[in-house]
């Protein structure tokens, strides 16, 4: 009876212990998801903040002079455009139309590598985090940029225009081409956050591979 009992005794306390450590590491896990989250959250968030910061500090340097201002051309309103277009001393300073298919290129380029930046900071181990991330970065930048850069300063501001337009207040004030330029952005961010993701997908599960590729090579 009494081994009995002491066996009991042994298997009630054995138990308890295991509930323990099953309880106390879920609980750690539990705290490791959360405070994971909240630092990514806050990484996206800077993220953001620095995306905004770039696009502040890039339209403010292009604006600095008509010589780069006309560098933009074709994202100014169209009857701009024939304005300028009319204006002698423009004549050999109007850059082809090519040059807005190669800041097209560059700007796809550099929301792709923003993006897979953020996501390699980010931790980020899956395909859809990567392009939810990317999205989130996208679309805040793309809002800033019409609400703030387009809508309340370019379109208002004197030193957005290029001179002998100075008198053009309701073209440069048309939302259309702020509008037209936010949703090729807008695509543009798609499109990059779907490769974000496709690149940190295929980062994840062949990385081990390249590196152990990488050891092999230099130990030859």
């Amino acid at each position: 009876m009494f081994h009995v009992k002491h066996l009991l005794n042994i298997i009630y306390y054995y138990t308890i212990y295991l509930l323990d450590n099953f309880l106390y590491n879920k609980w750690l896990l539990l705290i490791h998801y959360k405070m994971k989250k909240v630092v990514n959250f806050v990484n996206l968030i800077i993220e953001c903040i620095m995306v905004i910061i770039l696009l502040s500090v890039s339209i403010w340097y292009r604006t600095k002079d008509d010589r780069r201002k006309l560098k933009s051309f074709y994202y100014y309103p169209e009857k701009v455009q024939y304005r300028i277009k009319s204006i002698e001393s423009y004549k050999y300073c109007i850059p082809e139309k090519s040059v807005k298919k190669i800041y097209l290129i560059i700007s796809f380029i550099a929301f792709l590598i923003i993006f897979i930046i953020a996501s390699i900071i980010n931790e980020t181990l899956s395909f859809w985090h990567a392009f939810r991330n990317s999205v989130i970065i996208g679309v805040v930048g793309n809002l800033y940029q019409l609400i703030f850069i387009h809508f309340l300063w370019f379109s208002r501001s004197k030193r957005a225009r290029i001179s002998g337009t100075e008198d053009m207040e309701n073209e440069y004030r048309n939302p259309k081409v702020y509008i037209h330029i936010f949703l090729k952005s807008m695509a543009i961010t798609f499109a990059a956050g779907f490769l974000t993701g496709v690149f940190i997908r295929l980062y994840i599960l062949y990385i081990d591979k390249i590196m152990e590729l990488l050891i092999n090579c230099f130990n030859l």
